[in-house]
């Protein structure tokens, strides 16, 4: 009997010690494993760079085929809150959108790059939640994710970069190509620029410690670019883009592109081999003229009719 409770009192020990070395685990939260899984299965190498007093997250493909540009994607601004008022404690995205389109990316060197606070590990320099609310737009941010870039663009030995952002990842990506002299185009996906008239139009607490990009479009409207806007997404309706843009006095390199059925999430993903071929100037050389803007916008919308349903796509230049 006594040696019976002995085993007894022996298997509930290793029971207690299994669970203790479980809870002791580092923890992974689902949507950072997500994205390392995306990241991986395609050969891409995970980089932490440490920058402006962040760690910034993200993932790297540097191919030995040489190129002058890279492509930089940057990330939405995730789960910064939990609800309306309440802000998340994690603003790691449960779906990285940007890095689906990134590891689509044709290009040879290609960076995809989390926000502050995204993808937390353990000995991280803890991040303040107003870096993901109030202040995610601020000059430390911008200067943080600037100078996290410089980090990669020696690493892979390149002149220029081409920015992309899906939703506040492209608001950084429009106040990152208003810092640099070295963007030579860059291209949103659902993105808020300017967030002066996107608080307005959700009646909901301006963002007086961030900036704001539609105060740079005089800056801006020299560098080719283009913001691809769902017809169905009422978070950053095209009336934001808008309002953007009428900041501009020569919009001639400037081109809007509405996809009908899309939303601010759906359906980029599945869409984007067909639209990142219409990136203006993607190979980083090439001047685009009003004329060859107007060009390309005839031709982008019957390429593109069969791609993205019945609905098609509506470009406009303005």
């Amino acid at each position: 009997m006594m040696g019976q409770h002995h085993k007894i009192r022996l298997q509930i020990a290793l029971f207690l010690l299994f669970l203790c070395l479980t809870a002791c685990e580092i923890p992974v939260r689902p949507s950072g494993r997500q994205a390392r899984m995306i990241a991986l299965s395609h050969g891409w190498q995970p980089v932490s760079l440490k920058s402006g007093g962040f760690v910034l997250k993200g993932f790297v493909k540097d191919s030995e085929v040489r190129h002058d540009c890279l492509i930089v994607y940057i990330e939405g601004d995730g789960l910064a809150w939990k609800n309306r008022h309440t802000l998340s404690d994690d603003p790691t995205p449960r779906d990285p959108l940007a890095l689906r389109l990134a590891i689509q990316d044709t290009g040879s060197k290609v960076l995809y790059l989390g926000r502050p606070g995204q993808y937390p590990e353990p000995g991280d320099v803890e991040c303040d939640a107003r870096y993901w609310s109030t202040h995610r737009y601020s000059p430390k941010v911008v200067h943080a994710m600037s100078r996290a870039i410089d980090q990669i663009k020696q690493k892979t030995q390149v002149c220029r970069l081409g920015l992309l952002g899906v939703s506040g990842g492209g608001t950084v990506a429009a106040l990152l190509a208003a810092k640099r002299e070295d963007v030579a185009w860059f291209a949103t996906v659902a993105a808020n620029l300017d967030h002066e008239a996107w608080t307005s139009l959700h009646h909901v607490t301006r963002m007086r410690g961030s900036l704001n990009p539609a105060d740079f479009a005089l800056r801006l409207q020299s560098v080719p670019q283009i913001h691809f806007v769902g017809g169905k997404d009422s978070n950053v309706p095209e009336s934001v883009i808008r309002a953007y843009t009428a900041r501009m006095t020569d919009p001639s390199r400037t081109q809007i592109a509405v996809i009908p059925q899309n939303g601010h999430h759906c359906c980029w993903a599945e869409m984007w081999p067909v639209l990142q071929a219409q990136i203006p100037n993607r190979n980083g050389k090439e001047v685009v003229t009003q004329k060859e803007n107007h060009g390309r916008g005839q031709a982008l919308v019957p390429a593109l009719r069969e791609e993205v349903g019945h609905g098609g796509l509506s470009l406009r230049k303005h």
